[in-house]
């Protein structure tokens, strides 16, 4: 990924603050230290090796410090890398040709230069000149000591904000996608096939990734039967810790629908919220829990106990919801007023093969059209992430998954979308300031009658 534009930031001052990390998995050193860079478009945050090359970072922030780095200039933009420099007071172009050949196989030839790097590097110089001696630090995605002949990585890129966009997702967007996606016998197979798509969506400069309803699985509910309790997981647990190692590696947002062994006897249907870092922002228990033919998840799941929720990740303001929950109006409205700008709705859902001539356009067109309403009515996107694919784990006539995973804008219009049939993932710009925009022009929340709604807690008003 390279940016074939100049994107000009100013690094306003370097605050430094030692902090042991003995947790971090993908760090060399048990010494560590972290320094938040303050730039016009938000902080990155740095975690360095201080006994990886203790002189160069010394150097390093006395420059900082210094307001040497004022003007920087970033020459290319990726995500998600380490930070990796030399002695930034020398340079020796007579040894540019020799570079390149770190471990593992990058090809890092010249970094000084506008020179291809195949997997991927961010240069920094003071000035519009790449080739500006003694100014230069450089991000990247190589995770060894040293990349070429001359520099040492020395730490890694922990947080940041704005300024790592890709030149194809402009600032104030982000990418997002949905990973549409068919479900095996084995929850292993699908785990990694999961992780593939994940791993691919960033690789298009997706930020946030949503996967379908309970996506390590086949859709078992559709039998009663007491063996499937063996798919279920402590959340936090193996699941969202291997999920927060790649949305780590990647920087994006994960939501992960997992089904959640609470206590003995009490399970649920559970989104989990890792956020760009790979920590568990958070997990929201699904609320509404259907009961229909082949749709048995009364069964296998206690309703939600931790109400409608939205999160501040690293990547925008989401909510999350869960397959039944988008028929209500009233979980989109309460999700958005915690401050949603997104709502992400797992989900699994198609049609009985029988009924399909008869009822499959009514049924998907309702599916399609309340979700879109949704957006409408709280001036927020909204996307919802199927599966493909049939599945009849109990025999009988199964389930045919109707796919067609989409993302909807605030007012409702759909912005991408997936097939009916095939794996894909489905790809979208998320502009923020559309949210600010429609709930502005299109003043529903404002208009509210909240003191005329009693009785909106009770199951009929009669």
């Amino acid at each position: 990924m390279k940016l074939p534009i100049v994107l000009a930031l100013l690094l306003s001052s370097a605050v430094f603050a030692a902090e042991e990390k003995k947790d971090e998995k993908t760090s060399m050193n048990t010494s560590n230290e972290v320094a938040v860079i303050k730039t016009s478009e938000g902080e990155m945050v740095v975690q360095f090796w201080t006994d990886a090359a203790p002189n160069t970072i010394e150097n390093f922030k006395k420059l900082a410090r210094s307001g040497f780095y004022d003007g920087t200039i970033f020459h290319r933009i990726v995500k998600d890398f380490m930070i990796q420099g030399g002695d930034p007071n020398s340079k020796d172009p007579a040894k540019e040709n020799s570079y390149g050949q770190g471990d593992p196989g990058y090809k890092i030839k010249a970094e000084f230069n506008d020179h291809s790097h195949e997997r991927g590097v961010i240069s920094m110089a003071r000035g519009p000149d790449p080739d500006s001696a003694g100014s230069q630090f450089f991000i990247c995605l190589a995770p060894v000591r040293r990349l070429d002949g001359q520099y040492t990585t020395f730490g890694k890129l922990i947080s940041y904000c704005l300024i790592m966009r890709d030149s194809s997702t402009p600032l104030g967007m982000t990418k997002i996608a949905l990973i549409q996606m068919r479900c095996g016998s084995e929850p292993e197979k699908n785990f990694a096939r999961a992780v593939e798509f994940i791993r691919e969506a960033a690789t298009k400069d997706a930020q946030i990734v949503c996967l379908p309803e309970l996506f390590r699985s086949q859709y078992f509910c559709q039998t009663e039967d007491h063996k499937n309790f063996e798919l279920a997981e402590e959340i936090p647990g193996r699941s969202t810790s291997e999920l927060g190692d790649v949305s780590r590696e990647t920087g994006v947002v994960i939501v992960a629908s997992l089904f959640e062994k609470r206590s003995a006897g009490v399970f649920h249907n559970t989104a989990a919220v890792i956020n760009a870092d790979g920590k568990l922002l958070g997990k929201y228990r699904k609320m509404h829990i259907p009961d229909d033919p082949l749709y048995h998840e009364k069964f296998y799941f206690a309703p939600g106990d931790l109400g409608f929720q939205a999160w501040p990740t690293q990547r925008g303001k989401i909510g999350v919801c869960v397959c039944w929950d988008q028929w209500y109006p009233e979980a989109a409205r309460l999700t958005a007023l915690r401050g949603a700008e997104i709502i992400f709705y797992p989900t699994a859902i198609g049609w009985h093969p029988s009924e399909k001539k008869e009822f499959g356009a009514a049924q998907y067109s309702a599916w399609e059209t309340i979700q879109r309403s949704h957006a409408i009515a709280n001036g927020c996107y909204v996307a919802a992430a199927n599966r493909v694919g049939h599945e009849a784990p109990a025999g009988g006539d199964g389930i045919e998954f109707w796919g067609q995973s989409f993302i909807c804008g605030p007012d409702g219009e759909i912005i991408a979308k997936g097939s009916v049939d095939r794996e894909e993932i489905v790809l979208a710009d998320v502009e923020w300031d559309r949210v600010n925009e429609h709930r502005t022009h299109w003043p529903f929340l404002r208009d509210r009658r909240i003191d005329a709604y009693a009785g909106i807690d009770k199951r009929m008003v009669d």
